[in-house]
C-alpha cells in the first residue's frame, strides 16, 4: 500500500503518493525565516525531491512541482526536478522539465544543461 506525503497546511501535497521504499517518506515543510527574507527561503523543496530521486520518483516528483505555487518555483526547483529525472534515466521527462522551465521564464543556464546531459539514459 503507497505511502502518503505529511504534508503541512496545502492539501494539494496530500495527493502526492510515493511507493514504500524508505521506513519514512519525505515531507514537504516550511520554516521559518526572518520577515525581511523571501518566501521562497521558507520553502525546503529538497525534502522531497533528494528522496524522490533516490527512489526514481519522476512521476510524483513531476506532480510536487506543478502543485507549488508559481512564486516558489526557481530555477534551484527545476534543477532539483531535472536530478529526479537523471537518475531514473527518464529523458523524455527530463526534456519535459526543461520545457517547463522555459514556459515558467527562466532560461537553462550550465547547472541545469550539466544536470540534463548526465542521467542515466539508456543507449539507443
Amino acid at each position: 500500500m503507497p505511502t502518503s506525503i505529511r504534508a503541512g497546511p496545502s492539501t494539494a501535497t496530500r495527493l502526492l503518493v510515493l511507493p514504500p521504499r524508505e521506513p519514512h517518506p519525505p515531507t514537504y515543510t516550511y520554516s521559518p525565516c526572518s520577515p525581511g527574507s523571501s518566501p521562497s527561503a521558507r520553502l525546503r523543496h529538497y525534502r522531497f525531491l533528494r528522496p524522490a530521486a533516490s527512489q526514481r520518483a519522476v512521476k510524483q516528483a513531476l506532480r510536487f512541482v506543478q502543485l507549488l505555487p508559481r512564486q516558489y518555483v526557481d530555477a534551484r526547483t527545476y534543477n532539483m526536478l531535472l536530478r529526479v529525472c537523471a537518475r531514473a534515466g527518464d529523458l523524455r521527462n527530463a526534456l519535459h522539465v526543461a520545457d517547463m522551465l522555459q514556459a515558467a521564464g527562466l532560461k537553462m543556464d550550465s547547472h541545469l544543461y550539466t544536470t540534463l546531459i548526465s542521467g542515466e539514459h539508456p543507449a539507443a
